[in-house]
């Protein structure tokens, strides 16, 4: 009896051991993708993870980064030095998106997808906000890694990145062979194109009109443009973000001057939008959405929109 009492004893633990052993093994491997809070989440309530595999509707904010003119770097620069440069790069980036408690969703070549909302949320606002409070500090972390990279004879890296706020169809996605947890949809297709809209008018963070209502509070925001992505039928709003807003710290002289002159611009007021933006050129020298406007307002006083005007500027490509 004693030697059999002992066996179960025994076999008990080893199950145990095993059990631990397992749950362990899991928790490395999402590790790599998520970070360590949503792990935690995950194990202590699988039955939502498992739910999300068939495939589930959620809100979700959605980032996506870019190395801007990889093609151009790739070409030519050194290949195993572009590799390690590369991976310090991706090791930096997804550290700031796990920070921020986002999840990984892919890397699709130079390209960092992110996402908040589909694993786990903090709620509808606050997966925004860290979405945005994420691509502000993957900006300062260039700003700091840059002079070392330039340091050690690498090349600089100049990033676009895009935003966006909506329902998604979040599950277990893929060949029978291969599959992953991701996010598709719209909103992923938006995120994506608003990263390449980044380069349309010189800035480095492109957000949906989804997304403003939901960070403006915590985030000072700058109005871009109307704009009609290629493809769909309804414009809407863009904006970038300036920096994270801090108390009793008032917004740039220059936002107030350039908001109106956007509203100037949207109502067909274009000689005083271009009076009101080289306000905001002599207090910003080179601003490249300040630049852009200008450009439009001299053409469109030169050869005035036909019909009615409604401000929305029509994306050529995606």
């Amino acid at each position: 009896m004693l030697a059999i009492s002992g066996s179960g004893a025994l076999f008990s633990v080893g199950e145990w051991l095993l059990d631990r052993r397992e749950k362990a093994r899991v928790r490395k491997t999402f590790e790599r993708y998520v970070s360590k809070d949503v792990v935690k989440e995950l194990m202590d309530n699988p039955e939502s993870w498992l739910n999300t595999l068939g495939g589930q509707r959620k809100l979700i904010s959605v980032l996506f980064s870019d190395v801007r003119g990889f093609t151009t770097l790739s070409e030519s620069a050194d290949e195993q030095v572009l590799v390690a440069q590369l991976n310090e790069y991706f090791d930096e980036m997804v550290n700031i998106v796990f920070k921020h408690e986002g999840t990984l969703d892919k890397f699709i070549g130079d390209a960092v997808m992110a996402q908040w909302g589909a694993i786990s949320s903090s709620g509808t606002e606050s997966d925004a906000r860290r979405a945005v409070a994420t691509a502000i500090a993957m900006r300062k972390a260039l700003i700091r890694i840059n002079p070392d990279w330039l340091a050690r004879g690498m090349t600089e890296i100049n990033i676009g990145i895009g935003i966006n706020h909506g329902s998604a169809l979040v599950g277990n996605i893929g060949a029978e062979v291969k599959k992953e947890v991701t996010a598709i949809g719209d909103t992923v297709n938006v995120a994506s194109r608003l990263e390449g809209v980044t380069k349309q008018y010189g800035v480095d963070l492109c957000i949906g009109e989804a997304v403003a209502p939901l960070v403006r509070e915590a985030f000072v925001l700058r109005s871009l443009d109307l704009i009609l992505m290629q493809g769909k039928t309804k414009p809407q709003e863009i904006f970038t973000v300036l920096k994270e807003r801090e108390a009793g710290v008032a917004d740039p002289p220059w936002l107030a001057t350039h908001e109106e002159a956007i509203q100037c611009y949207r109502g067909g007021d274009f000689a005083e939008a271009e009076r009101l933006w080289r306000e905001v050129l002599a207090q910003c020298p080179g601003d490249s959405v300040t630049e852009v406007f200008l450009e439009r307002c001299a053409a469109l006083q030169k050869t005035p929109p036909e019909g009615e005007w409604d401000g929305v500027f029509e994306m050529k490509s995606k």
